[in-house]
């Protein structure tokens, strides 16, 4: 018997078959106990058309063990070459990217399977060795994760050795991939040339780096968790709050740039970048990717997914509802005092005539409830906005007079004593910037 993990009763398993030795005996022990567990098993065989006619073979190995076995095979060939060249990427990356794109289709056809792929003790060792080469962080010391999404690999705590020991016990049939000795890619080159010399040193490596990959996947786990509670959205821009432990804090920066839309376009120089910004003052900015701009805010990095310019927008004052390029903004009869997120209450009757809502202008003053005039830009100085949120923050104004800035605070010119009569009540909503 192999070591299965991630097999439950009941399944719906399709199980990627090549016809090599692990993805047979996967099938075989699968199939052994698909009685006994309730399984429902189809296989999914994929050439990949690399090797020609070779691979033709292999794949009508599969589909003829298949039959005999009585099970359905879902078969696609693909051009992993054609994608390399047009893509320029690896011929490894191709036909990796091309593969999960088959099992994407398997488990749209076939709702409530899994996938189940033969990946083994030694896959991983390898993954972790070509991960550390390529400078990799916690989450590559993880190596090939035991399940993920819908994709399991039961074989995962099971060695190269232990497969082949089951496949000659059992007299498992499988063909060999000519490939699998070309030491010119690099995972072969890991297997076939490294791996030998680091067991004749160290006989138990493989179950070493396998019991790393767990701290690091548990360890990995902690800081995912306390990262997530560093992200939010304000104002429509993703922000990271600062504060946390260094490794926290990346790991906050990295889940900001893949909510901006920056998933693979990323090195650890952004990174470093990005987070350099908690040592430098207000304002400071780093280029990324994309069109994303980072900021430094006041306790927080905002990231901008482009480069707005602050709309030419300017509407007269009225009841009701106005509609503004980053906000929806609410002007109504107050019945009642309630102070909320975003809600401002004033002395109607002291809104001039030719009062608008606009976003801010050079030389806009307020006289902040309370206090003394100001210009409008030390005023957002004072409460901490950050310089690329002050030219989407409406206000009411006259002229260069500012007498309500929407959703943050009121003139003292328009403020509400006891001879008001028409209260007014504004309610800002905000949207995308």
């Amino acid at each position: 018997m192999l070591k299965l993990q991630n097999v439950n009763h009941g399944d719906k398993i399709a199980v990627a078959v090549s016809g090599g030795v692990d993805s047979m005996c996967l099938l075989h022990q699968l199939l052994a106990l698909k009685q006994q567990l309730s399984l429902e098993i189809i296989a999914v065989n994929i050439d990949h058309g690399i090797r020609g006619k070779a691979s033709e073979t292999d794949s009508l190995f599969v589909k003829n063990y298949c039959e005999k076995s009585g099970v359905f095979t879902y078969f696609k060939k693909v051009d992993a070459p054609l994608y390399s060249a047009e893509n320029k990427v690896s011929i490894e990356l191709s036909a990796r990217i091309l593969r999960y794109e088959v099992f994407n289709e398997v488990l749209a056809l076939y709702p409530g399977f899994k996938i189940a792929t033969a990946h083994h003790k030694n896959d991983l060792f390898e993954s972790v060795l070509l991960n550390v080469f390529r400078g990799t962080g916690i989450k590559g010391l993880k190596g090939i994760e035991e399940s993920a999404f819908n994709i399991i690999r039961p074989l995962l705590s099971t060695t190269r050795e232990e497969i082949l020991a089951y496949a000659i016990e059992n007299a498992v049939p499988y063909v060999n991939d000519e490939t699998n000795y070309d030491s010119t890619y690099s995972r072969n080159y890991v297997r076939n040339e490294l791996t030998p010399i680091i067991l004749k040193k160290f006989p138990s490596a493989i179950t070493s780096v396998y019991n790393l990959s767990e701290t690091a996947r548990e360890e990995d786990d902690f800081i995912e968790l306390h990262a997530k509670k560093l992200v939010s959205i304000k104002n429509g821009n993703v922000v990271v709050s600062l504060g946390e432990h260094p490794a926290v804090t990346k790991r906050a920066i990295i889940l900001a740039l893949k909510k901006c839309g920056v998933t693979k376009n990323y090195e650890k120089a952004h990174i470093d970048g990005v987070y350099n910004l908690s040592l430098l003052q207000t304002g400071a900015e780093f280029t990324l990717p994309l069109g994303v701009t980072a900021v430094k805010g006041y306790g927080e990095i905002i990231f901008y997914s482009c480069l707005a310019s602050k709309p030419d927008f300017s509407v007269t004052y009225k009841m009701g509802e106005t509609i503004l390029p980053n906000a929806r903004v609410y002007i109504e009869k107050a019945n009642t005092i309630k102070f909320d997120t975003g809600v401002n209450y004033f002395d109607g009757d002291k809104i001039p005539e030719n009062a608008v809502i606009r976003y801010r202008r050079d030389g806009d003053v307020f006289k902040k409830f309370g206090s003394g005039e100001k210009k409008l830009k030390d005023y957002f100085i004072d409460i901490k906005v950050p310089v690329r949120e002050r030219d989407f923050i409406p206000v009411i104004a006259v002229e260069n007079n500012v007498l309500v800035v929407l959703g943050y605070e009121i003139s003292d010119t328009v403020k509400l004593t006891n001879s008001t009569v028409n209260p007014i009540k504004s309610t800002i909503i905000k949207g995308e910037l």
